[in-house]
């Protein structure tokens, strides 16, 4: 399994996430994933990885930091070891940054699966985390006041350092010091206090000979006069040296009584800073969580190779890989450099990755299944040690595959029965497949055998799919076709190189009716790429009208609008104006009516009265319509439904739908006792 990763780029893989880790422990962690989880631990991983990067995407940033490099400390301390005082500053450090994670993860767990299981394996230890900071100076120096002793030791080697050296002042002052010394400084040998005498000072200069220097000219000698204060200057460093052991040998001791959730502490960290630089990948170059499948599939959709996403300054193409029902085997063919290989590695990657618990560089509408295994055979295959020809090696490898591959494996075989003749490479090539096939694998084969490129074509185990090309410049887009057979293009490959014009030629000729699927193939492919082309145009078409059908939508919205408020501004100035008519009206009938005395008149006029009160009525309805048919009381009609209340545009109607026509283009619409076709166009739906 390891050389087969290697074959599919994954050591540069784990490198890109290990480059990610905030911590030498997480990235070497990093450098040692193995694709070996079921499927709930996939699962479990995914929902934690998702859930970090969404957190960054939001802009918030776990505080991890560094952390010491504690390993060889831990099993130190549970063999009741004593550590020095940098060591014991590191256990703090991580204690520190667990405190800092631990209030991270707490503020953020409703946000975050990762950071909820996270938090419940930390334990800051503040008790212990304080009894080191009272302890040792965050430069991994004991404090002065670690104790009381150590403070009353200290204090006491300070004042004796300070009372000798100020007598060998006095003494250089001295006239037998100034004849002998070989300079005017003083050193320490021994852990004691001595000047630089000369050869000749010796038996003159009272003293005690603690070294010499390298020319034996130089004699390192204790005065007589400092002897005393440097014999009380060596028992107070004795002293000191004891109690920072007794100081180190008892924090040692707390530390190793809790040694298991320090340990813990510190590998839930590592842990978790592996997820974060998974997480962090994902995040550059857009990891998605696909759905896993109970059975064997491979249903890839927009999927990219991961280190291209990365390597590549250009946007890199994504392709859909899949199978349908009951296919086996995706038989990918096209001419060399188009990009074959890298499809079949990219299939390769993202099932391991799969198995690694990563999120895929995938749609999230994809589908995959965690293989039991991966099979891939590249088709190089030579083995000088064992005596085996390209060929001979490359049947070895395939022969492996075929004697463990089964129903839940995956099997990549790029090249396939390359190495010897056409006939007998394709006649191989195809029961080989047949073979795989019988066993119920899965997998991805690229090859330029006719044979099996036109084997998606009426088997149905198999699919073919094709690399794109423009075959007048032989430039590759890397795009995979599916269901479509490739060219090898083999001679117009020869021809851009800038082989002889005549060498092309007699190659044409020796290919002759030989060439007959390649040639069919070639047609398929110009058809196919006319088609595309007036897709594209289509598309683009299609695009322009959707714009300006937007814009056209704008516009009759707002003139809508604008003729509502129209409306009702006008609607609100005749009701004022007619009401002030009717007031005028009113009081012309009363005066009228107080004036005129004959019966006759009045019952005249009264008629007359309620005549004109009649069409003062309609044109007050007329006012009240014309306020009424505004935005908020109708909408447009976009699925009719019989029993719909509806207003008609043209007629200024109200109606109610009894019929829909298939094309729901039409309606039947009663309005009053009359049932007439209305286009759905001209409606509004009463609201």
């Amino acid at each position: 399994m390891k050389e087969i990763l290697t074959k599919l780029e994954w050591p540069l893989l784990l490198n890109l996430v290990a480059t990610r880790a905030k911590t030498q422990a997480g990235a070497i962690r990093c450098l040692e994933i193995i694709p070996d989880l079921d499927r709930q631990a996939i699962e479990q991983s995914w929902r934690d990885q998702e859930s970090l990067r969404n957190l960054m995407e939001s802009g918030y940033q776990p505080p991890l930091t560094e952390l010491p490099p504690l390993e060889p400390v831990f099993p130190y301390l549970r063999r009741s070891g004593i550590l020095d005082s940098p060591q014991i500053r590191d256990v703090g450090v991580l204690l520190e940054v667990t405190q800092n994670m631990g209030s991270f993860a707490r503020d953020f767990s409703s946000r975050s699966s990762a950071l909820r299981a996270l938090r419940t394996f930390l334990d800051p230890m503040p008790h212990l985390r304080k009894a080191i900071e009272d302890i040792v100076h965050p430069n991994g120096e004991l404090r002065d006041d670690a104790s009381a002793e150590l403070t009353k030791i200290r204090s006491g080697l300070l004042n004796v350092r300070k009372n000798i050296e100020s007598q060998i002042t006095q003494l250089f002052t001295k006239e037998i010091y100034i004849q002998y010394l070989q300079d005017f400084f003083f050193t320490i040998r021994a852990d004691r206090y001595v000047l630089p005498v000369r050869l000749d000072g010796h038996g003159r200069v009272r003293g005690k000979i603690y070294d010499t220097s390298h020319s034996e000219q130089t004699l390192f000698m204790e005065p007589i006069e400092i002897a005393d204060m440097n014999e009380r200057l060596v028992n107070l460093e004795l002293e000191h040296k004891l109690e920072i052991m007794r100081i180190l040998r008892d924090i040692s001791t707390k530390i190793g009584a809790e040694i298991d959730g320090v340990e813990n502490n510190h590998q839930a960290l590592v842990n978790f800073d592996v997820m974060l630089a998974q997480s962090e990948v994902a995040k550059d170059i857009k990891l998605n969580a696909p759905k896993i499948c109970e059975r064997p599939t491979l249903n890839l959709v927009k999927a990219r190779h991961p280190l291209l996403a990365v390597r590549s300054e250009s946007k890199v193409i994504a392709n859909d890989v899949s199978l349908k029902d009951d296919q086996r085997l995706l038989i990918v063919s096209g001419p060399n450099a188009g990009g074959k290989t890298v499809i079949l590695k990219t299939v390769g990657l993202i099932h391991a990755m799969t198995r690694a618990g990563m999120l895929l560089p995938v749609d999230g509408s994809s589908e995959v299944f965690p293989f039991e295994n991966i099979f891939l055979e590249l088709g190089d295959s030579q083995n000088l040690a064992e005596n085996l020809s390209t060929f001979a090696g490359h049947l070895q490898g395939v022969n492996n595959i075929m004697q463990k591959c089964g129903p839940k494996d995956l099997v990549l075989l790029d090249e396939l029965a390359v190495g010897t003749d056409n006939a007998t490479g394709a006649a191989l090539g195809q029961a080989i497949l047949e073979d795989i096939c019988a066993k119920e694998s899965l997998g991805v084969v690229t090859t330029h055998y006719a044979n099996l490129k036109a084997l998606g074509l009426h088997d149905p185990r198999f699919r073919s799919a094709a690399m794109q090309y423009n075959k007048d410049t032989l430039q590759f887009d890397y795009r995979l076709q599916m269901d479509i057979p490739g060219e090898s293009l083999g001679l117009e490959l020869a021809h851009k190189i800038g082989l002889p014009q005549n060498v092309i030629k007699r190659a044409m000729e020796l290919r002759g009716q030989d060439d007959e699927f390649e040639q069919a193939i070639a047609k398929i492919n110009t058809q196919n790429h006319e088609l595309q082309s007036r897709v594209l145009q289509a598309e683009e078409r299609l695009a322009e009208a959707q714009q300006m059908r937007g814009r056209w939508q704008q516009e009759y919205e707002l003139l809508t609008q604008e003729r509502t408020e129209f409306k009702s501004k006008l609607a609100a100035r005749y009701t004022k104006q007619f009401e002030n008519w009717r007031e005028d009206y009113l009081e012309l009938i009363e005066h009228i009516q107080k004036h005129v005395s004959d019966l006759q008149e009045r019952l005249q006029l009264n008629a007359q009265a309620k005549n004109i009160e009649v069409h003062l009525d309609k044109a007050k309805e007329s006012i009240s319509e014309l306020d009424q048919d505004g935005v908020g009381k109708m909408r447009h009609l976009e699925v009719p439904n019989v029993g719909d209340k509806v207003f008609i545009v043209t007629l200024r109607k109200d109606g109610t739908i009894i019929k829909v026509a298939r094309n729901h283009k039409q309606c039947e619409v009663k309005v009053g006792d009359l049932q007439i076709l209305v286009a759905v166009s001209d409606l509004r739906l009463r609201v």
